[in-house]
């Protein structure tokens, strides 16, 4: 039940103070499983596209997928819009690489964001958790923790988790998460078009919790440029 508390410290910090191209990704042969700090895992990249049946968990984090060189970005189609965002693969390549092989597994489409907290966050990437908020992939990979940071700028894309290095697929956007100033979320990506639609999922948050109707994520494609 760890993935009840999932960005509640967050939540606790800024209450009193605010608010595809369908490509492979497996070109990678290389077999090493470090970058700088962060520890990759022994799973398989995805296929080209996803499968008829998505797995429900996996054995292990993926291994490094991504391409060097490539810029990805990913759309995220919603029952109230799309999201454009940039993939922050320069700075949490292996959060970006995390995300980027669950998406290309089909992991997240047929999800929702299950949890709304109106200013805060809309929290997503669970799609098999029962209930929604207690689950994940199977596995959790490091913390890419950002340096520097003096701020989660408004839509921010970050890793949620229970604790350190315990992120595995569930993610939230911030809306109004400039308080917190301890970079304890890893940020991977930043939405560049579709903020009226983060803003319209928001209208739907009640208090922190799901939001007052459903919001489906149908597809994540992932983008290369």
């Amino acid at each position: 039940m760890r993935r009840l508390v999932l960005v509640l410290a967050a939540l606790a910090l800024v209450a009193g103070a605010c608010g595809s191209d369908g490509g492979s990704s497996a070109s990678n042969d290389d077999d090493t499983t470090t970058s700088g700090s962060f520890e990759y895992g022994t799973a398989p990249c995805p296929p080209a596209t996803p499968p008829a049946e998505t797995p429900r968990s996996f054995d292990d984090a993926p291994k490094r997928c991504l391409e060097d060189g490539v810029d990805y970005g990913a759309e995220i189609v919603t029952s109230e819009g799309t999201l454009t965002v940039d993939l922050a693969e320069d700075t949490a390549p292996g959060t970006v690489n995390n995300f980027v092989a669950l998406a290309r597994w089909g992991w997240f489409d047929g999800d929702d964001f299950h949890r709304v907290v109106p200013g805060f966050v809309a929290q997503g990437g669970d799609r098999f958790g029962d209930p929604q908020g207690t689950g994940d992939p199977g596995y959790s990979i490091p913390d890419e923790l950002p340096s520097g940071l003096d701020d989660y700028e408004v839509g921010t894309l970050a890793m949620a988790n229970s604790g350190p290095n315990t992120g595995g697929s569930q993610f939230f956007v911030c809306v109004g998460c400039q308080n917190l100033r301890t970079p304890d979320y890893p940020v991977f990506g930043q939405v560049t078009k579709g903020m009226d639609v983060v803003e319209k999922i928001m209208a739907l948050g009640v208090s922190d919790g799901p939001p007052s109707k459903p919001v489906a994520i149908t597809e994540v494609t992932i983008t290369e440029g």
